[in-house]
Parts: structure tokens; C-alpha cells; sequence
């Protein structure tokens, strides 16, 4: 089953370690463009001053969700 595409500013968790770039599995980063078909380039922030910015693939990547207080709220009264 082919993904749906990722937009920019979304979250995403990295699925796998790249340890050229000192990157670990399970680090969060911002998508910030779409590269190609599958391929975006990603921003991942180290601390406060220090980030990478590198593509990608889209099957290295999970899309986070987030559910807002009030959704939650109004599945509670239902």
C-alpha cells in the first residue's frame, strides 16, 4: 500500500539509524520540503542552535499524529 504524502511542517519520527549523520532511530524531526515522489528533505534538531537538514526516503519516516485536548473531550462525552 502506497503512503499518503507527508506536508510540510509536519512531525516525523525516523525509522532507522543513519549513523554517517548521527542520527538515531526513533529521533523526531519537521519536514521541511517535499524532494522528490518519496523523498523529503527532513530537519532534525540537536539542540536549541545545532540542526541537520537531509533527504530522506518516505518509507524511513512516520508521520506523527496529534490529538487536540478538545477531540478528546467530546469522544469522552459520547
Amino acid at each position: 500500500m502506497k503512503q499518503q504524502p507527508i506536508l510540510s511542517n509536519q512531525r516525523v519520527v525516523l525509522l532507522k539509524d543513519i549513523p554517517a549523520r548521527d542520527l538515531h532511530k526513533g529521533q523526531v524531526g519537521t519536514i521541511v520540503k517535499k524532494l522528490y515522489s518519496d523523498v523529503y528533505k527532513v530537519k532534525f534538531d540537536y539542540t536549541r542552535s545545532a540542526s541537520i537538514e537531509m533527504a530522506v526516503e518516505q518509507h524511513d519516516l512516520l508521520k506523527l499524529h496529534y490529538v487536540s485536548s478538545s477531540s478528546t473531550k467530546e469522544k469522552e462525552k459520547a
